[in-house]
């Protein structure tokens, strides 16, 4: 059996003074389209593709965000692990206290 960190329950979001995070969804479209279409030369870079192209739209941005939320569920229990943990030291680092975070529990997967 393979253990993993996993919040119970997960949370929807955390807020803190100075930025909040939130779990992509439809409703956060806008704010992600003019994210990445601000961004779109360091993303091309940093991915090595060509995405998003000049003329990518909205509508293929909610696409997306859609696309984003089953490649959470696809990533299976090993790489959920790797991104809260990611996650949590983001948090620490951005001056989050500990305590304020989520407790992290430890599930098992059936093999």
């Amino acid at each position: 059996m393979i253990g993993f960190i996993h919040p119970d329950p997960i949370p929807e979001n955390y807020v803190h003074q100075q930025f909040c995070f939130q779990i992509l969804q439809p409703r956060h479209v806008k704010l992600d389209y003019a994210a990445v279409m601000s961004s779109k030369d360091f993303l091309r870079r940093w991915s090595i593709s060509e995405w998003p192209t000049d003329d990518f739209s909205l509508d293929e941005n909610l696409e997306d965000l859609d696309a984003a939320q089953k490649d959470l569920l696809r990533m299976g229990p090993q790489n959920i692990r790797k991104v809260q943990n990611k996650l949590r030291e983001m948090a620490l680092a951005m001056g989050i206290p500990e305590k304020q975070l989520p407790k992290p529990k430890v599930y098992a997967t059936k093999r």
